[in-house]
């Protein structure tokens, strides 16, 4: 999905741009508030699959983006997660949570929790405020 920016991806998706050794997307459902994905750039199913340089630099650009989403977003916490159970491409999901609100203390799980889409221009403005930030044309 993400070698290939499938339509699968592009319904779930907005591609923001990229980094050195990362893709950056932010999530069409919104329940957490400036939720994205960051893909690593060249194809590995597993982190340990990365060679070291590729690796240190993929959580370099984890670190930048999640600095930048904090800074914009304001969440009470960033949480990341590697699932990868049904995408067989490494990437890790940078959710922001908020103090009282969706899921705040537990597991993030979506299974069962309503989406949230936003206006057009609303994912646009996040998507400047992202590139922005992140130095990114």
């Amino acid at each position: 999905m993400y070698c290939e920016e499938t339509e699968k991806l592009h319904s779930l998706m907005f591609r923001v741009g990229e980094l050195d050794h990362s893709i950056l997307y932010l999530m069409k459902d919104q329940k957490f508030r400036g939720r994205c994905v960051l893909a690593a750039k060249k194809h590995y199913d597993e982190m340990y699959e990365m060679p070291a340089e590729e690796r240190n630099g993929f959580f370099a650009d984890l670190a930048k983006a999640s600095k930048a989403i904090a800074e914009i977003f304001k969440p009470g916490k960033i949480n990341l997660g590697a699932y990868g159970d049904l995408v067989k491409h490494f990437h890790v999901h940078i959710v922001p949570k908020y103090e009282g609100g969706l899921q705040w203390g537990a597991f993030v799980w979506d299974k069962d929790v309503p989406v949230v889409h936003l206006e057009q221009a609303e994912y646009d403005a996040m998507i400047q405020e992202l590139k922005a930030k992140l130095n990114i044309a």
